[in-house]
Order: structure tokens, then sequence, then C-alpha cells
């Protein structure tokens, strides 16, 4: 994984987003969108990883408006 997240007071669990963003890597198409993350203390900044998925990650994966997947689920 070449992205790196600050790692806050409670954030998400960074193993749950690393194994995430290695699938995704992987298998793009066989990744389940939207992602749940369990908030845990001293997991990765909530802002960095939906920013990341939204504007990096998801980008490669567009819904029918043509905004990456999660940009619905993260604006709501």
């Amino acid at each position: 994984m070449n992205q790196t997240f600050d790692i806050v007071w409670r954030g998400y669990d960074r193993r749950q987003v690393d194994d995430y963003l290695r699938r995704l890597a992987q298998d793009p198409a066989g990744t389940p969108f939207p992602p749940a993350f369990d908030v845990v203390l001293r997991g990765y900044d909530r802002h960095q990883v939906e920013r990341h998925l939204t504007e990096g990650g998801a980008a490669g994966r567009p819904d029918g408006d043509g905004r990456g997947l999660l940009g619905d689920f993260f604006d709501s």
C-alpha cells in the first residue's frame, strides 16, 4: 500500500483499511462498496481515508452520474 494516513485518537481501524486497500488494488471489481470500517482508538484519520477513497481509490469505479461510488455515501 502506497498511501499513508495520519493516526488519530478516534479513527478507522488501520488493519481493516489496509486490508481493504490491498483487496481494492488486487481486484477492484470484486471489492464491495461502500466499505465499512470500525472506528477505534488510534485509527487512521477518517477524513483522509474517505478523501482517498472518493478521489483516488474509488475514482476508477464511477456510478451513474460519473462521480465516485463513495461520493454520495460520504457526502450524505
